[in-house]
Formats: structure tokens, sequence, C-alpha cells
């Protein structure tokens, strides 16, 4: 919390310092569309989510619920200390037949796949879009290699590696249990056009707020970037604060501190739109019907 609350002040100074609100000039239209690879995103990630408790668990979890329950989890990871989405689905996961201990496990196996495939990614994208504007994504540039390095051995661990080799300790304090890799082999696959969808958003919002197409490329890795940062601060909710940070740091010095933090601002918005309209529509598409048809299979497998 401190670490977070620091960064946030510190970069919210450094704006100030440099403000300039007079350059601030927003594309509505753009903001608009850069939010449907978002939803895009969020849904490739749930999907990814069902194939994966789908597996751990062997039973046949409805898509539909078990999409429903994702949603229901992902608008709950706004409370502090990100505690409202594991606990949201592992309580719905009980409901369709899940055991607690199983959801918790696939929970840490969706993460550690998200995060190092992001991971990545977006050094991959940050060295190929060029030199950085910003010092602290010019600094990530400078230690590519090692990064990528890191994370590619932490995907191979996780997709190649049986977890009864895990050290026992890591595996009675997680509660995994079974055998074989953590992570099959289709989940970084998914993932990867997960965090493409963000690429596109990337680009498309920091056109719309005023970026110049090669200072919009160059953009693309902060957002890739943030959502991980964002991640990683617990305190954090949804990494509320910090990822607007990252994301003002790297669009300052093309689009000005005010146009920075409005692209900012607008990211975060257009991802909770988009992740209220995935909701919303799931949840209205339950009829009266299909509820009892899921709730009859969620007791069949019990």
């Amino acid at each position: 919390m401190t670490l977070a609350l620091a960064f946030v002040a510190h970069t919210a100074w450094t704006l100030y310092r440099r403000w300039e609100p007079g350059r601030l000039h927003v594309d509505a239209w753009l903001v608009i569309l850069s939010a449907l690879p978002l939803a895009l995103g969020v849904l490739l990630q749930a999907w990814a989510w069902v194939r994966l408790v789908r597996r751990m668990s062997g039973v046949p979890v409805a898509m539909l619920a078990g999409l429903k329950l994702y949603f229901d989890s992902q608008l709950a990871r706004y409370a502090p200390g990100k505690v409202g989405l594991p606990l949201v689905r592992i309580e719905g996961g009980v409901r369709l037949g899940l055991g607690a201990a199983l959801v918790g496990s696939s929970i840490l196996a969706e993460v550690l796949c998200w995060a190092v495939v992001g991971g990545a990614l977006s050094v991959l994208v940050i060295v190929a879009t060029g030199s950085q504007k910003s010092p602290l994504f010019a600094m990530l540039s400078d230690y590519a290699v090692p990064l990528l390095v890191l994370f590619t051995l932490g995907l191979l661990v996780l997709v190649l590696v049986d977890r009864q080799r895990f050290p026992a300790f890591a595996l009675r304090w997680l509660r995994i249990d079974g055998e074989g890799p953590l992570v099959p082999v289709d989940l970084p696959i998914i993932f990867v056009g997960h965090w493409a969808t963000w690429a596109v958003h990337g680009y498309l919002i920091s056109r719309a707020g005023g970026a110049p197409p090669e200072d919009a490329t160059s953009a693309i890795g902060a957002f890739l970037v943030a959502p991980l940062g964002g991640f990683l601060i617990v305190a954090a909710p949804a990494g509320l604060g910090v990822r607007e940070a990252l994301l003002s740091l790297a669009l300052a010095p093309s689009i000005g501190s005010a146009g920075a933090l409005a692209t900012a601002l607008l990211s975060r918005l257009c991802t909770l739109a988009a992740e209220v309209a995935c909701w919303a529509a799931l949840h209205a598409s339950a009829t009266p019907g299909l509820e009892h048809v899921e709730k009859d299979h969620s007791e069949g497998s019990k």
C-alpha cells in the first residue's frame, strides 16, 4: 500500500510540474472503438478459465454459467485488497459443483499464465517498437533480454513441468494436487490473443488522446505493462491508480500531461464499460428455463 501510494503520488507530482492543459484533444469515436477489442479480450480470458476449470475438475461446467461467474468475479476485483475476485469465484464455483480448493488452484494457474505471457509479450513489444520516450519504459527496454528469459522460463515450467515436481511446501501451501503440468498448453495460446486485444486498444486509445501514429505504436508496450503493474500491487483494487500512473508516464512525453492523464482515465472507463457490457449481456441471456437447466446440471455434477 505504501509503495503504491508513493508511486502514484510521485507520478501525480511529475504530471503536475509538466501540466499542459491546452494540448488536450480527444477523439470520442476512437475511444468508443478502442473498447471493442477489450470486450473481446475479456471474453477470451473468461473462456480460457472455463476451459481450464473443466479440465482440472472433470466437471462439464456449462459454458454460460462459467462465463457469468467469471464476469461476476471480474467486477468484484474492484473490492480493496483483491479479495473480491477469489471469494466470488470460489463461492460461485461451489454452486456449480466445484470444490473450493480446486477453484482456488484454477485461479492461481490462470493468473500465473496470464502474467508470464503478458510479461513476455510486453518485453517483446517494447523492444520491437523502438526507443521509449519515458525513462521508466526505456529502462525496461535495457533489461529486455533477462526479463524475456525469466518470463520464458516461467512459462515453460507452467506448461512442461509435472506439478508433483514442485517443492512440497508449495504444494501444501497452495493446496495443489493431481499430476501433470499446472497449465495446459492451449491456455498460453488463448492468452496471446487476449493480450493482442490490449495492444489494439492501446494503439487506438493513444491515437484518441492525440498521439501521432509512431508514438501510439511505441505506447503499446505500456498498455501491456500497466495491467501487470496494477495486478502486482495487491492493495490497489483492480490496479486502480497504479495502472493509470504507468500509462500517464508513458504517454506524457508525446501528448503532454493532460492528454496522458485523460487517455489513462479513458482506458480505465473503456475497460469497465467492456466488462459491464459483457456481464449484462450474459446475465440477460439467461432465460428462466436455462437457469433451471444449469441448476439441475450443477446438482447432478455434485
